[in-house]
C-alpha cells in the first residue's frame, strides 16, 4: 500500500520550536518507514516588517538534511485550497482572482463560442471560483468592476457589441444575463452574515463578539447593527469582515436587526454619541 503524507503543516512560534517539532516528526517517519520529500516542503515565516530585510531564515529537513529556505514575503503558498502569504494576504486574493479571470478570457479568446456559452462560463465557472476566493474579504465595487473588465470586453467583442455598450445591458436578466462579481459577492456575504447572526452555536457567538468588539472600538452606547453608515465609516477595522459586510449593506440600504440582542448589548436606551459632537480632525485622535 502507498500512502501520502501531504497537506501537513507545522505551526510554531520560533525557529527552535520548529527544529524540535521536525526532529520528533523525523523520528516518527523513521519508525514507520515513511519517506518525506523535502523539495516539496515550504517555509513560511511571518514576522514584523522591519525584520524582513534581515538574514533569510532556513531549516534543515529530511534524512539528508536538505535546506528549505523561507518564501519571500509576497510569495504565496497553497494549503488545503487556501492561499497563504507572509505579508498582505488580502492583496494575494486580488492577484489570484486576476489569474482566474485571465485563464477564462484566454480560453474564450482562442475558441469560437456562442454568447450563451460565454455567459455560462462567466456565471457558472468563473464566479463560483471567485466566490470561494473572497470568503474572507469583501472587495469594493470598483475593485470588482476592474477585475471583471477583461472578460466583459471579450464577451462584448465576440457577441458583436460595441465596446461602449453599457455593462448594465450585459447584466440585464432579459438581455444577456451576465452576473457580476460584485452581485455574487454581496449576495454571498449578506447571506452568510444573516446565517451567522441566527446561529446559536460557536459560529453565531463568535459573530456577535466581533460585532461587540466593533461597538467598543467605536465607543458607542448602541449596538453596531443600529448604527448609521456614517458611524460605521469612522471605524477602520481591516480584519473585521462582519463590519465590512455591514458597511456595504448600509450603502444599499439593507439592515440586519435583532431586537432581543440589541437590547442586551445596548448600553443605554437613548443619548448622544460622543463621536457625533467631535470635529473631523478630533475623530482621528478619538479612535
Amino acid at each position: 500500500m502507498i500512502a501520502y503524507a501531504d497537506d501537513t503543516i507545522y505551526i510554531v512560534n520560533t525557529k527552535e520550536d520548529l527544529e524540535k517539532t521536525i526532529e520528533i516528526a523525523e523520528e516518527f517517519y523513521k519508525i514507520n518507514d515513511i519517506e518525506i520529500n523535502p523539495k516539496k516542503s515550504e517555509l513560511l515565516v511571518i514576522k514584523p516588517r522591519k525584520e524582513y530585510k534581515k538574514s533569510i531564515e532556513k531549516i534543515n529537513f529530511g534524512p539528508n538534511k536538505e535546506v528549505v529556505i523561507e518564501k519571500k514575503e509576497k510569495d504565496r503558498t497553497c494549503f488545503l485550497g487556501i492561499w497563504l502569504a507572509a505579508k498582505n494576504g488580502y492583496k494575494q486574493i486580488e492577484d489570484i482572482i486576476k489569474n482566474e479571470v485571465h485563464t477564462i478570457t484566454k480560453q474564450i479568446r482562442r475558441k469560437k463560442t456562442s454568447l450563451a456559452h460565454m455567459v455560462y462560463l462567466n456565471n457558472m465557472v468563473l464566479l463560483p471560483r471567485i466566490e470561494f476566493r473572497t470568503q474572507l474579504k469583501i472587495l469594493s465595487k470598483q475593485q470588482c468592476d476592474q477585475l471583471q473588465s477583461p472578460i466583459l470586453k471579450i464577451i462584448k467583442n465576440k457577441a458583436g457589441m460595441p465596446s461602449t455598450t453599457l455593462n448594465a445591458i450585459t447584466m440585464h436578466k432579459k438581455i444577456v444575463g451576465l452576473q457580476s462579481i460584485w452581485q455574487r459577492q454581496v449576495a454571498h456575504h449578506f447571506t452568510e452574515l444573516l446565517v451567522h447572526l441566527n446561529n446559536e452555536q460557536e459560529v453565531g457567538i463568535a459573530t456577535w463578539l466581533w460585532l461587540k468588539k466593533a461597538q467598543i472600538d467605536l465607543r458607542s452606547y448602541r449596538y453596531v447593527l443600529e448604527l448609521e453608515e456614517s458611524n460605521l465609516n469612522d471605524l477602520k477595522l481591516q480584519n473585521n469582515l462582519n463590519i465590512q459586510v455591514l458597511k456595504e449593506a448600509k450603502k444599499l440600504d439593507i439592515s440586519f436587526r435583532s431586537e432581543e440582542i440589541e437590547k442586551y448589548f445596548n448600553l443605554a436606551d437613548k443619548g448622544t454619541e460622543i463621536v457625533n459632537i467631535l470635529k473631523k480632525e478630533d475623530k482621528q485622535k478619538f479612535f
